[in-house]
């Protein structure tokens, strides 16, 4: 590989490293309270009298109330399914790690759809609107569980870059070592790789206590005590990673220092080549 063709693939993957509560008063739609009947009726809607007695009961509130708590559900379940599909996505992070990460989220889906069918039955206005704060108050989707996917996301790119550094640090040292073969003074450049690879190391340990930190989290279901230590663990987890990308910034600049020394190596070669040729 050609001195500029590492530098620019080093740059190149170098770079590359970097809740709603609802409110129960502010529901909008109603329910259209009605039933599809048979093909002879063409699309007409009948009310039977349980949902008669729903309606009685609870009121237009209640049954807007209903529609509301329906939209939030499927709006969380919609954004759980696509954290699903991304924690399978994840190429580094180890097969226990993601099974506890999806498990989790499949903990949260069942959950939010017992809820929707448990708001659906729901004939007593007090208790639905429990049930309708309890969507954002107790199963904390968009505050705990959503977060803990977008970090174990961050900390699977981490150790992605992190891996393909190693990979073209290998290589880079392959050509010191051919250097110092050669007579060049390989020290300095010696040493710019053994920073890099500690710097990697670094932040691959900063992902996985990131990772540990988040994966045991739970939702607080209102418990004020679990709800700040979640917060802690989430904001620890979000410096640890910081410390992480600090680490590849400087492996960066490491990898940078070698590539410009094996760059200085080639002209000096090839500029002792020329003269040595026109000499003859």
């Amino acid at each position: 590989m050609h001195i500029q063709s590492i530098r620019t693939a080093a740059f190149a993957l170098a770079g590359a490293a970097l809740l709603p509560t609802i409110a129960f008063a502010q529901v909008s739609a109603t329910v259209d309270a009605g039933a599809q009947v048979g093909a002879g009726t063409s699309g007409a809607t009948v009310q039977t009298t349980a949902q008669a007695e729903v309606r009685a009961s609870l009121g237009t509130t209640g049954e807007r109330a209903k529609e509301r708590a329906n939209q939030e559900i499927d709006r969380r379940i919609e954004s759980l399914n696509a954290l699903e599909a991304r924690i399978d996505g994840m190429a580094r992070l180890s097969a226990e790690f993601k099974q506890v990460l999806s498990g989790n989220v499949d903990t949260q889906i069942q959950a939010m759809q017992a809820l929707k069918t448990k708001i659906a039955a729901q004939t007593d206005l007090e208790a639905l609107k429990a049930d309708v704060r309890s969507i954002g108050e107790t199963y904390r989707i968009y505050r705990l569980v959503i977060p803990q996917g977008h970090i174990s996301a961050m900390a699977d790119k981490l150790v992605n870059i992190t891996v393909m550094m190693q990979t073209a640090g290998a290589k880079l040292q392959a050509r010191v070592q051919a250097a110092a073969g050669a007579g060049a003074d390989v020290t300095a450049a010696t040493k710019a790789l053994t920073d890099m690879a500690n710097n990697l190391t670094t932040a691959q340990v900063k992902a996985k206590a990131a990772m540990d930190l988040i994966l045991p989290l739970k939702p607080d279901e209102g418990d004020k005590a679990t709800q700040d230590a979640n917060n802690a663990a989430l904001k620890k987890a979000r410096t640890e990673l910081q410390a992480g990308h600090q680490a590849v910034v400087a492996a960066r600049k490491n990898m940078k220092a070698v590539v410009e020394f094996l760059a200085s190596v080639t002209v000096n070669a090839s500029a002792t080549s020329t003269t040595s040729t026109s000499t003859q």
